[in-house]
């Protein structure tokens, strides 16, 4: 009877189970076990160094040699201990095998890889993809440049990459990949950093590299130790070329007061018109088409009741394409808290 029940309806039961419980229903009940198995594998959460590298690497395993499993993974998160070293032989276990089951999640369409770059207490790990490995699915990417400099994806929306040292090279090798790929599907770009010094070598590179994604809505540069005029004027060039770009995110380390904060979004907007939401420090500020005027947050020191109405309804996240299927989390301050 239960064998009988169309597809659709047996996913329908199975949305109604908790994850915990689809291990049982995949043992004990054969009718439910291939909805039970996408809805088990298609978001795969794991964190190998909390204490269960086992498990993660059994995981792995499991995708390697089922394709079945390796169909329906469609987000894979793995988040690494922060400090730690990755030298070990758990570690390259790990390694080795989390890269052959990339190499089969065709259908991958979102890889999260945070707390790979920590600032300069270990050594990145490295993970064995072979140069120009296909994830012909993958829309959303957050990681080291590494990982994303060997990965062929026509269909990137969008990528975070984390660079919290000075890696100019690693970080162009990345973008300059995305680019021959992605170059016009890429929608948002944000390379998460934070130095104690600044480096102008860094940011000509990446400059230089820009105009090579048209369509680019969103760009975040991460922190910086002074945003000034000077650094403005550096940006101005680069920005304006992207025609399509509505929000902006390179922030100072320390929160400025926000009256500069204002007068540098105005400098900025003076070179780059096409601008609807900045952040250059702790406040996303958001232009007013109806008033032709930057509006400052809420609650903040240059804002009145009338400012916070204004910047309210000028919610500027309608600039991505679609935020719903886009998967980005439009925060210009969330890497700033």
């Amino acid at each position: 009877m239960l064998a009988q029940l169309p597809t659709e309806l047996k996913i329908n039961i199975i949305e109604h189970v908790d994850k915990r419980s689809l291990p049982a229903v995949l043992r004990t009940n054969s009718t439910f076990r291939e909805v039970a198995e996408l809805a088990l594998y298609s978001v795969v959460l794991l964190s190998p160094f909390d204490g269960a590298w086992k498990p993660a690497i059994e995981c792995f395993r499991t995708m390697v040699a089922r394709p079945s499993v390796a169909a329906a993974v469609r987000t894979l998160h793995v988040l690494l201990e922060s400090g730690r070293g990755y030298e070990d032989d758990i570690a390259r276990v790990l390694f080795e095998t989390m890269g052959e089951a990339l190499m089969k999640l065709e259908n991958l369409q979102k890889l999260e890889l945070p707390g790979w770059d920590d600032i300069g207490r270990s050594r990145s790990p490295t993970i064995p993809l072979p140069r120009g490995s296909l994830l012909p699915s993958l829309r959303h990417y957050y990681g080291p440049a590494e990982v994303i400099d060997n990965i062929q994806s026509g269909v990137l929306a969008t990528v975070r990459i984390t660079s919290w040292r000075p890696r100019a090279v690693e970080v162009s090798r990345a973008l300059l990949s995305a680019s021959r790929f992605s170059a016009e599907t890429l929608r948002a770009l944000d390379i998460v950093r934070d130095l104690r010094d600044d480096d102008e070598e860094w940011l000509g590179t990446v400059l230089r590299i820009l105009p090579l994604f048209p369509n680019l809505r969103f760009l975040g540069l991460g922190a910086w130790h002074r945003v000034d005029d000077r650094l403005i004027d550096q940006l101005i060039p680069s920005l304006t070329t992207l025609g399509g770009l509505r929000l902006f995110c390179i922030a100072e380390r320390w929160v400025m007061v926000s009256e500069t904060e204002g007068r540098l979004i105005r400098r900025l907007h003076g070179g780059c018109p096409q601008l609807r939401a900045v952040a250059l420090g702790g406040h996303e500020w958001r232009f007013s088409e109806e008033l032709q005027q930057w509006t400052p947050p809420p609650r903040c020191s240059v804002s009145s009741p009338r400012t916070d109405e204004i910047w309210a309804r000028n919610d500027y996240q309608k600039y991505l394409v679609d935020p719903q299927t886009d998967g980005f989390d439009y925060q210009l301050t969330d890497e700033l808290v």
